[in-house]
């Protein structure tokens, strides 16, 4: 009897001991993001934002899966139990407003996107995060953006267990629509398959120039005086403080591979130098552009601009290695949205951007300072490839 009743408690211990490692492991996350929230909402408070939006959060490419969405979800409810001053807005009510104006919160966050929202949801910040598998746990990481400017208010991240609930969810995608798409795809379906453009007008075919007899009349410059010199496409005349822009005329595409040689500048004293390979034009005033910077013959910085309606957002700049008065190639793809730039073959950053979902393609160079060098910044060996089925 007594053995038996011995054996029954060591059962029954071993099975609560179970239940409790189970219902641990489960809820491990919790505690990381009490913790995320508690320390942004101080920051959300100290910054005197009212009102706070939390959007799905992504991977490092902007793909939603359904461990984002469910992550994002928990996130917004700590915050709005954080008792800090500032509204949450409901996450159902921001879905139902971004269907309505046919706006997209998911994938990568850019700044023209960022005010959008800011503007229709009327929120003061949003705040966006990214989910990372590294070896036993997700890294979580959550920035919170000023939707006036876009700037960043804060930034913090948290690791979190990747037990096999999370590891499921982990590999659950979602849906996702874009501004002007006509179809509803996953992002994971796209990477399967070659990437077949959406059907609204961008039609142009390859395109190519060596500038070896000077550049083709399709190029139209809409600022500045571009010639040819050395053998490569450039400004002359220059001006410090000036953006010297020329494009494709009557070109358009939506999905492409743009490859293009580029010859840094000289500048003395220092002087910082720029240069922008814009494969997304929809005018002189709204388009995306991957940009370069320097001195002294030496490009050192690589970066994505939002131009929105005349106004300049940077994002994703990061530091890079070049040897001096030593050309780059630039590689560019655009893939649904998504912006990848390679600087002689290695990936230096990525955007993800659907509001300008077509438009030609355009170079451009400005000087901080210019002390009358003729070694300017000039462009070679152009080529466009569309991405077709």
């Amino acid at each position: 009897m007594n053995i038996v009743l011995k054996n029954c408690c060591v059962s029954c211990t071993s099975i609560l001991l179970l239940l409790l490692l189970f219902v641990s492991t489960a809820f491990a996350y919790e505690k990381e993001i009490n913790t995320l929230s508690a320390a942004m909402a101080e920051k959300i408070s100290k910054a005197g934002r009212s009102s706070v939006a939390v959007v799905d959060f992504t991977d490092l490419e902007g793909n939603v899966t359904q461990l984002g969405r469910f992550i994002a979800e928990e996130f917004s409810t700590a915050l709005a139990g954080a008792g800090k001053g500032f509204k949450v807005i409901d996450r159902t009510h921001l879905n139902s407003i971004i269907k309505e104006k046919k706006l997209s919160t998911t994938g990568l966050i850019d700044p023209v996107t960022a005010r959008k929202l800011g503007k229709i949801v009327g929120v003061q910040a949003l705040i966006t995060g990214t989910l990372t598998p590294f070896g036993e746990n997700v890294r979580v990481a959550v920035k919170v953006l000023d939707t006036a400017t876009a700037e960043i208010i804060d930034a913090t991240r948290e690791k979190i267990a990747k037990t096999q609930g999370i590891e499921e969810l982990l590999g659950k995608g979602i849906a996702v629509a874009t501004v002007h798409a006509t179809t509803t795809t996953t992002k994971s379906e796209l990477k399967k398959s070659k990437i077949k453009p959406s059907q609204n007008g961008a039609t142009s075919g390859p395109f190519s120039d060596d500038f070896n007899k000077g550049p083709k009349p399709d190029w139209k410059p809409v600022t500045g005086n571009w010639t040819m010199a050395n053998g490569r496409y450039t400004v002359i005349d220059i001006n410090p403080q000036e953006i010297y822009l020329t494009s494709l005329e009557g070109k358009k595409w939506n999905n492409l591979m743009l490859e293009v040689e580029v010859t840094p500048g000289y500048i003395n004293n220092n002087g910082i130098y720029s240069f922008n390979i814009c494969p997304r034009m929809a005018n002189s005033q709204d388009r995306v552009c991957f940009g370069m910077s320097g001195n002294s013959n030496k490009l050192d910085k690589a970066y994505w601009l939002i131009f929105n309606d005349g106004t300049i957002s940077g994002i994703g700049e990061v530091s890079i290695e070049t040897s001096k008065g030593q050309s780059v190639h630039v590689r560019i793809e655009i893939k649904d949205g998504v912006f990848t730039s390679y600087v002689n073959g290695t990936k230096t950053n990525q955007i993800y951007n659907t509001v300008y979902p077509s438009g030609s393609v355009g170079l451009s160079q400005s000087y901080q300072y210019w002390d009358g060098s003729n070694i300017r910044t000039a462009f070679d060996n152009i080529k466009i490839t569309p991405l077709v089925e």
